[in-house]
């Protein structure tokens, strides 16, 4: 006798199918980035190149550069440090106001 699942059975099946089907996803996605990144830091060791790298950042007093996919974008130190005043003053009113909010 073949016994069937019931409807709740199938649907916790599928979701667990799913769910393994992402985790081997990310995983084939992060050892691609990881090969592409070893490939490309092996080259440039036999090669001795200076160049953009594929993925990379260096970070000097006046700008910080980073490196994708061979192109360097270069980002002044002052316009990070602006933007980062700019979101630490928000997080502080919104953390203030969620605090007004739960005295209350």
């Amino acid at each position: 006798m073949v016994m069937s699942m019931s409807r709740v059975e199938i649907k916790k099946e599928i979701k667990i199918k799913r769910r393994r089907l992402k985790f081997v996803l990310l995983l084939i996605f992060i050892l691609q980035i990881l090969g592409l990144l070893l490939v490309d830091n092996a080259l440039r060791e036999i090669l001795a190149l200076d160049g953009a790298k594929v993925l990379g950042y260096e970070i000097k007093d006046k700008y910080i550069s980073i490196d994708f996919m061979g192109k360097t974008n270069y980002i002044a130190r002052g316009k990070i440090d602006y933007t980062y005043e700019i979101i630490q003053n928000k997080y502080e009113k919104i953390i203030e106001k969620f605090n007004n909010f739960l005295k209350y």
